[in-house]
């Protein structure tokens, strides 16, 4: 496990998938976090976890918080249980493309 909360990469995964349901629901989400976790994709080589998102830990602030409300979440149902799912689903396909280098 990671020792520095900076190393700790699924608030990125969270942000993503609370992302993907704001685009899913209301056809439209919020633009910073969108904007980070965009800028996040071209940056091939970064020094480090935290430069990935702008060097800035406010910038996942929503994925942080959606972290939270998904480990915190009490039911199976609804939007909870859908924001479990993209995190999952993006985890797996994570994997995925990275056991495969042709990918």
């Amino acid at each position: 496990m990671a020792k520095n909360y900076f190393d700790i990469t699924l608030a990125g995964v969270c942000q993503s998938a609370r992302l993907v349901q704001q685009l899913a629901h209301q056809s439209q989400c919020d633009e910073q976090p969108l904007r980070v976790s965009l800028q996040s994709l071209l940056d091939l080589n970064p020094p480090s976890v935290r430069a990935v998102y702008g060097d800035n830990p406010t910038h996942l602030r929503m994925g942080l918080e959606t972290l939270q409300g998904v480990l915190n979440a009490s039911s199976r149902e609804g939007l909870g249980a859908e924001l479990t799912r993209y995190t999952l689903g993006l985890m797996v396909l994570e994997r995925k493309l990275n056991g495969n280098r042709g990918a």
